[in-house]
């Protein structure tokens, strides 16, 4: 937290923009185009506030054998000082280290309430440029919040009883949603007809409780194929069609087509297609349903993302056979290598291959693991969640505070994204959060640390990892 805490906060919506773009010129059209009416945190009345104007950007600087890649623009929460200097920014995805260089370059004319300069929080679209060695990071994600977590540790050392005696707690206290994820869980880990119907009632409570909730974009929330028709089923393909007719956000994107994307692809497909004029996320979720239905995908693995189960007669659909020329010929490297990640691994050996060849036409170095049989390795980093167990810290090192921080009174905290590999060691550490003024000191401090290497089912993997220094008093 640091004294400019109290800043404004501005929310204008961003001009549209073409795909692929990757010019910084965004922010200035985005910083002029600002609205000028702005909300102070503590005031009751609307007060007019001059936004801050660019006088100075910093391209970021890429290396030149660079030809194919591809463009992130997430909106991204930039807090400009009293000074007219980038103070802080917060971003829904991970920023490379020569672009958090090239944002802390620029410089603004500072916003201004009457004749005072004040801090301001602004929204920029901001364009970032990704190697295709990076796109692994295209495949679905989804969050694994401490009770998503519990509940999966409380359903591995259930039994039937254990079970019966959860269902009991629910019917006791229906909003009892630890023992809801419980449950659910325990069905996820024991796999049966009765237990899956059980489980698809739950899925049904919590999309009418809560259609945003977390565990929703899980892969423990996909339904099978052959539970289409049933009574829950048939709520759900409602509930989840209905929202994604109203401009869903990217949380109700990730749920609604989660549910709909092995059963319902048409829907889902359509609602993607539409929110991709917008959204580069849309994109990875196009490319995963279309993978899906190449393959005729009847099911999911509860923990890995994989099919379990594929239909002949299904992949020989016209969305699938559509699904799949639409892959083969793309040239829009997001859809293309986002369907590799989720067909890698998946057993579809012909799909697999077919799909890398057309990888390899931009990316020669791209790889699959296109082997004939699934397997349950992962082909890439994996995120927490399920049989993944968290690498444990075993070497940690002290941030230096910068003595300007110290001398401004300035302190709070720097969220970065790494990947800890199985050598132990962190990885592509980039900047999610924090105060430009303590990003080298927290690059350089997680760079030190060391890990007990993180393990699905018992072996080593790469883990994508959160991580956090604090910079305190």
């Amino acid at each position: 937290m640091s004294r400019y805490r109290t800043s404004v906060g501005l929310n204008p919506q961003p001009p549209s923009r073409k795909p692929g773009s990757s010019s910084f010129t965004h922010i200035i059209f985005i910083v002029k185009a600002l609205a000028t009416l702005l909300f102070l945190s503590l005031a009751l009345a609307a007060q007019t506030i001059d936004p801050p104007v660019v006088k100075k950007q910093v391209e970021p600087q890429y290396p030149d054998d660079l030809k194919f890649y591809i463009t992130d623009h997430p909106e991204v929460k930039l807090t400009v000082d009293e000074r007219g200097e980038p103070f802080a920014v917060e971003s829904p995805i991970k920023i490379p280290d020569n672009v958090v260089k090239a944002l802390r370059q620029a410089r603004f004319e500072p916003a201004h309430e009457g004749k005072r300069s004040v801090a301001v929080t602004i929204l920029l679209a901001m364009p970032i440029r990704r190697p295709l060695s990076e796109t692994g990071g295209l495949t679905r994600a989804w969050a694994n919040p401490k009770e998503i977590a519990e509940a999966q540790t409380i359903a591995k050392g259930l039994n039937d009883e254990g079970d019966a005696a959860i269902l009991q707690k629910i019917g006791q206290n229906p909003i009892d949603v630890q023992s809801r994820l419980v449950a659910l869980r325990y069905w996820n880990l024991h796999d049966s007809s009765d237990n899956e119907a059980a489980r698809l009632k739950q899925l049904r409570w919590f999309a009418e409780n809560s259609p945003r909730y977390e565990f929703l974009a899980t892969p423990g929330a996909s339904p099978r194929w052959e539970e289409k028709g049933s009574e829950d089923y048939e709520a759900l393909r409602r509930l989840w069609s209905g929202k994604l007719a109203e401009n869903p956000d990217q949380v109700i994107l990730d749920n609604a087509t989660n549910f709909l994307r092995m059963t319902d692809p048409a829907v889902a497909e359509t609602a993607l297609l539409k929110a991709a004029k917008t959204t580069d996320h849309a994109m990875n979720l196009l490319g995963d349903l279309y993978a899906f239905a190449g393959m005729g995908a009847t099911a999911v693995d509860p923990f890995l993302e994989k099919p379990s189960d594929r239909s002949a007669q299904l992949a020989s659909t016209p969305f699938a056979a559509q699904a799949r020329e639409k892959l083969l010929k793309t040239d829009d490297l997001r859809l293309l290598f986002s369907a590799l990640q989720t067909v890698s691994g998946a057993g579809d050996a012909a799909f697999c291959t077919a799909l890398l060849e057309r990888a390899k036409q931009f990316y020669s170095q791209a790889t699959a693991n296109c082997e004939a049989t699934a397997t349950k390795k992962p082909t890439g980093p994996v995120r927490m969640g399920g049989n993944v167990v968290a690498p444990i810290r075993t070497k940690s090192a002290n941030p230096d505070f910068p003595p300007e921080a110290k001398s401004r009174g300035i302190y709070g905290t720097v969220k970065l994204q790494a990947m800890i590999g199985k050598d132990g060691k962190p990885h592509d550490i980039e900047l999610l959060s924090g105060p430009f003024i303590f990003y080298d000191s927290a690059r350089a401090t997680v760079a030190k640390w060391e890990f007990h290497p993180g393990t699905l089912n018992g072996e080593p993997v790469d883990i994508l990892s959160t991580m956090e220094v604090n910079f305190a008093r």
